[in-house]
């Protein structure tokens, strides 16, 4: 690759642009706050998201045993207790179709992870567990893939 010298008709050289070194501090204080805000309102809409999953067991009889639990491994979005069984839900707000597995490999094995370690804190014994899928469209509705990591 060659370097093209810069001439006074390119405008100034953009720091960073293109190179490892380029970092979010780099962008204009405006496309910073709007990154800021974007980022607010995804957390508030997972956190309204792991509300409604709440509700949606709740009103099936199922029990509420933690949200947002963190451990070193990962986080849990909800410990939900459905009669004998453990569940281990992890929630995704959507605001459009999905067409491929929401939790990647890596998610996965991160929840899998917590999930042990909260076994164990908690001392659940051989209670029986689940992994479910919970999908929060913008309307609100909530589907729910029970088993979904088998």
């Amino acid at each position: 690759m060659f370097d093209l010298p810069h001439t006074p008709d390119d405008g100034p050289p953009v720091p960073g642009i293109g190179s490892a070194s380029f970092t979010s501090c780099d962008l204009p204080p405006e496309f910073r706050r709007a990154r800021a805000a974007r980022g607010m309102q995804s957390f508030h809409a997972g956190i309204a998201a792991e509300e409604i999953t709440a509700r949606h067991y709740c009103q099936r009889g199922c029990a509420v045993l933690a949200r947002r639990w963190r451990c070193k491994e990962g986080e849990i979005d909800l410990i939900i207790r459905d009669e004998n069984t453990i569940v281990f839900v992890e929630v995704k707000a959507r605001c459009r179709p999905i067409h491929d597995d929401p939790v990647s490999q890596k998610q996965w094995q991160r929840l899998e992870a917590a999930a042990l370690r909260y076994m164990v804190i908690a001392e659940t014994g051989t209670a029986p567990l689940r992994f479910d899928l919970a999908l929060v469209g913008r309307d609100g509705c909530v589907e729910v893939t029970k088993n979904a990591r088998l």
